[in-house]
């Protein structure tokens, strides 16, 4: 076996719970020291760097997505493994976890649906669905932005796509958050695995029974058109169809959750941004992009090794698992200029917080469209608003960065002009 680069100090900061406050010193140290760092906690290679992430996920052949859940979930004890049946099944296929050709196929399926021409037509709805949010928070003293609208909005946005009951989010959300805590450590942990292995269950029999209820009353809504793809040949299989559903609703909403208050607590913290942000509407394209950049709402994306290969003179084995550390590598200062420093005006902005290459996130224009929409109803609406506490508290949690709560007092609504342009 190779010598692997070893830093017990760099390792023991990264393992640290208060690496949770501020991650972003000790991903400065890995990029200075060591860029291709072998973790000895989580036994696994931990890249920092823009350039190496980029290679990685350009090259499916030698960094692959199939079997990377296996491989994963193989380095539990043996007392657990009986519990892992669900999760090895489930990830054993499906649109985040395959390599071309059954990637191609699998997208090509599902990208028309999330085109920029479809997203817009979504607009309204998340429009409205934002302004009632805001609306309904802004009667209360204060609101929890995570819980209270992160949480609801998008979760309501993909429901809908999907043709999901929206009687039924709570639900989803704590099946959520079952499976995301499989991710949510940096290595894997038995209550976590028992914990996501007992929600998949449940997620997918829910699932098929929705997927029997559209073959027999079809609707006009994104399931439907799946299971009528079904039909039609061999496009989708049924695991696949269920898999389908429960990727695009259990990632359809997390990513934007954590962009909505990402973004909620670094615009209110300046109230400078603010004002300008009211002045100059069109600046929020680029706040979005600077926010998605500054704090990645997925800080972590993994590979499997499927070829001898090297980065940076390391080897690397056949088997080994490789983490790419979005949040060290969207404030890589080899690409980006004064990186911990927020510009809405920063161009070019080429973070990779949605992914790069084939795998690149297909909900990134609607997570972009929702985040905007909420953030400048919020920062346009609510001059008042304001943080209650300024020290946030972030969750322990490698796979996303999102505050565990973050309590905003928003205030007064402006008062609507007759006649004014609103």
């Amino acid at each position: 076996m190779p010598t692997r680069p070893d830093c017990p100090d760099l390792d023991a900061a990264l393992t640290s719970p208060s690496f949770f406050d501020d991650p972003y010193p000790v991903y400065r140290a890995l990029q200075a020291t060591q860029p291709v760092h072998w973790s000895n906690a989580w036994q696994v290679w931990v890249l920092t760097r823009y350039d190496d992430t980029v290679a990685v996920l350009s090259d499916p052949a030698t960094f692959a997505s199939a079997g990377r859940f296996s491989a994963y979930l193989d380095k539990l004890p043996d007392s657990v493994q009986d519990a892992t049946g669900p999760l090895r099944t489930h990830y054993a296929s499906g649109l985040i976890q395959s390599d071309p050709p059954d990637h191609t196929r699998l997208r090509g399926l599902l990208h028309k649906v999330f085109t920029p021409r479809a997203v817009a037509d979504f607009q309204p709805r998340v429009a409205q669905l934002a302004d009632e949010l805001l609306a309904a928070a802004a009667t209360h003293d204060q609101v929890d932005v995570v819980r209270g609208i992160g949480h609801h909005l998008p979760l309501g946005v993909i429901c809908g796509i999907l043709g999901v009951p929206a009687g039924d989010e709570d639900r989803i959300h704590e099946w959520n958050r079952g499976i995301g805590g499989l991710q949510a450590s940096g290595g894997v942990r038995e209550e976590n695995t028992r914990r996501a292995a007992v929600a998949m269950v449940e997620i997918e029999e829910y699932f098929g029974r929705l997927i029997d209820e559209r073959r027999q009353h079809p609707r006009d809504d994104l399931m439907t058109a799946l299971v009528q793809a079904q039909d039609a040949g061999d496009k989708l299989n049924r695991d696949e169809l269920i898999s389908a559903c429960v990727t695009l609703l259990l990632a359809g909403h997390e990513t934007t959750r954590n962009l909505i208050a990402n973004g909620t607590q670094l615009l209110l913290r300046r109230p400078d941004l603010c004002e300008q942000l009211r002045d100059q509407p069109a600046a929020f394209r680029g706040a979005v992009e600077e926010i998605l950049r500054m704090e990645s709402p997925i800080q972590r994306g993994w590979r499997r090794v499927a070829e001898p290969t090297t980065i940076r003179g390391v080897e690397l084995t056949p088997g080994e698992l490789v983490y790419y550390m979005f949040g060290a590598v969207n404030r890589d200062p080899e690409m980006f200029e004064d990186p911990d420093t927020f510009r809405m005006s920063r161009s070019p902005n080429r973070h990779l917080a949605f992914g790069h290459g084939i795998h690149f996130c297909l909900g990134a224009s609607l997570a972009r469209m929702e985040g905007g929409i909420l953030l400048a109803a919020l920062i346009r609406e609510y001059p008042e608003a304001r943080l209650v506490d300024d020290q946030v508290q972030w969750q322990h949690n490698y796979h996303v960065r999102c505050p565990e709560f973050l309590s905003v007092s928003l205030g007064a609504r402006r008062p609507v002009l007759t006649g004014a342009a609103h």
